[in-house]
């Protein structure tokens, strides 16, 4: 079994779920909700034993929204030695909806496969969501926020623990049409519950394109659709913008690389296309 980094860097978090509906969780609006707090946990990373709570697990919550999903939702099953792995590493007890989605999913597809929330990783999404954050980042959860999902526009939702300016515990997006973080102003439960149930086309409106559903349903869950020019350059629509698959990897490095510098320093990130 893997480690990480010897459990130095630090981010053993503990997970504390809230069950607040965000009812205006939006791009558009958002309103407040309780979002889910973090907690140090103690140093000494806990056992496989202490994290998994079989009695009184998370995925019952998860299970009841998933029974009266309006976006259709894939379940992907999870392997037990990878799963164990992961919850190890994220040191998030499966009472909390975000360990018990980590332990008991391989990961969730969401409306076909539009949105891709990790899990401990699956065949048709690899990427396990702390063994994800160490590849891209460096660190499980060291710039200040841990990615828990991303979307088929190269969009990014995360988990606020510390640099992003809102209250921890809160997800985010960052979006192509914009390479800034919003805040959504939901706990991850509540980022759940909209996925499942809320208006994913009034949220995506503006990142959609004659023949998108086509283009999507193409996609695996490790390809990124990419415009240029970049969506959040005024004055062509999507349907006239160059459309190109990447990784999700390189999608997050563009965006990333947008926030600190003009949009010429990103086309490095986007040639040779993948497709």
């Amino acid at each position: 079994m893997t480690t990480l980094a010897r459990w130095t860097p630090v981010l053993l978090l503990v997970f504390v779920a809230s069950e607040a509906l965000a009812s205006g969780v939006g791009r558009k609006r958002a309103q407040s909700t309780k979002t889910a707090p973090f907690v140090a946990a103690p140093v000494e990373p806990q056992s496989l034993d202490q994290l998994v709570d079989v009695e009184a697990s998370g995925w019952a919550v998860v299970e009841q929204l998933l029974k009266t999903a309006t976006n259709g939702v894939e379940v992907l099953p999870a392997t037990a030695e990878r799963a164990d792995d992961e919850l190890l590493r994220l040191q998030a007890n499966t009472r909390s909806t975000l360990g018990a989605v980590v332990h008991a999913t391989g990961g969730l597809l969401v409306a076909d496969g539009f949105v891709r929330v990790l899990g401990s990783g699956h065949e048709r999404l690899s990427r396990g969501l702390t063994s994800w954050n160490v590849q891209l980042t460096g660190s499980m959860g060291g710039p200040g926020y841990l990615l828990i999902a991303d979307d088929a526009v190269g969009g990014f939702f995360a988990l606020n623990v510390g640099a992003l300016p809102g209250q921890d515990g809160s997800v985010f997006y960052l979006a192509q049409d914009s390479a800034h973080w919003q805040d959504m102003r939901a706990s991850y439960t509540d980022f759940l519950r909209w996925l499942f149930h809320g208006d994913l086309d009034d949220f995506y409106e503006e990142l959609r394109w004659k023949g998108w559903r086509n283009d999507v349903a193409e996609l695996s869950a490790e390809e990124v659709v990419l415009f240029q020019p970049f969506p959040w350059i005024v004055g062509k629509s999507l349907d006239q913008r160059r459309r190109s698959i990447h990784s999700p990897a390189e999608a997050f490095r563009v965006l990333q690389e947008f926030g600190r510098a003009d949009a010429s320093s990103v086309k490095k990130w986007m040639r040779p296309a993948r497709r």
